[in-house]
This record gives C-alpha cells, structure tokens and sequence, in this order.
C-alpha cells in the first residue's frame, strides 16, 4: 500500500499535466514555430514570414511507424503545392544530426525543423498530428494526416485565393 500512493499521486500529477494542454482548435491563432535546425530550407521558418500562405504543420518522429508512413503523403503534398503559396513543414523534436541523417535516407522533401518544441505549444499530444494554418495565421483543421488533411490543404488554399 506504501508503494502505490506514491505511483497514485505520480498518475495525478501527469493526468493534470496533460489535461491542461489542448490541442489547437479551428480559429485559434497558430503559435510561432521553433526548432534548433532547419532542413530543407533556407534558414529558420518564421509563421510571421509566411503569411498570405497556408501552411502545414506536421509533428512527427523517425521511431513513429505511422509518422513514417505519411512521409509519401506528405512528399506528394509538398510537390503538388510547393509553386501554389502552401508550405509544407514538419516538426520534431528529435536531434538534429538523427534527423538530417533520417531525411536524406527517406528522401523528404519538405521543410523539416529537428529540436522543437512548438508541439507544447499546438497541444499535440500524439502523432503523427497535422495542423493547416491559414494565410491570416489561424489554425482552420488539426488531426491525422490522412485524406482529410488533402481536403483541408484544397479548401484553405481556394478560401486564400478568394480573399
């Protein structure tokens, strides 16, 4: 009985933790993007640079089996988009040096930000777990990226060519 209060008051304290992060929701304003280093672009990626795009985020990992099967999707995203205002990001906070060696060897494309925690600050608390950021800078969809993230890509880009 000694032992469990201890592991009790532990489970307390992370369940409290986590169920004070929420994931970002449609119309919140997206928070700034941060990672020790950049890949596949030149220099750090600022939101408050990108704005009049949308903008895809995704969090991920090298050691996240269905993080690494999006990475096609994602690619194909990236060059559907890349010359169409839409800039595909993805985040982790894995090292830089396991990252970059991941990039070349899975051939990614898109701009990859290796040490942040911005994933704190979006809520995320699985991946893999994609958000689209409007050309204004508000999250318009978050979730699995799957077909619905293609969708959300399509129907913020047509909203961006409307305004």
């Amino acid at each position: 009985m000694k032992r469990l209060v201890p592991i009790l008051i532990l489970l307390a304290v992370v369940f409290a933790f986590n169920s004070r992060r929420s994931v970002l929701r449609a119309g919140a304003a997206a928070p700034a993007l941060s990672a020790d280093t950049w890949i596949n672009t030149n220099g750090a990626l600022e939101l408050s640079d990108l704005k009049g795009k949308v903008v895809v985020v995704e969090f991920w990992a090298t050691w996240c089996g269905p993080c690494v099967a999006s990475i096609p999707n994602m690619n194909k995203l990236h060059d559907r988009w890349k010359d169409k205002d839409v800039v595909v990001i993805g985040l982790t906070d894995e090292s830089p040096e396991d990252v970059q060696r991941f990039v070349r060897k899975n051939g990614i494309r898109y701009a990859v930000g290796a040490g942040s925690l911005s994933s704190f600050d979006y809520g995320v608390r699985s991946i893999p777990h994609a958000f689209v950021i409007a050309g204004d800078g508000t999250v318009v969809w978050n979730g699995y990226p799957g077909r619905e993230l293609d969708q959300a890509v399509a129907q913020a880009h047509k909203s961006l060519s409307q305004s």
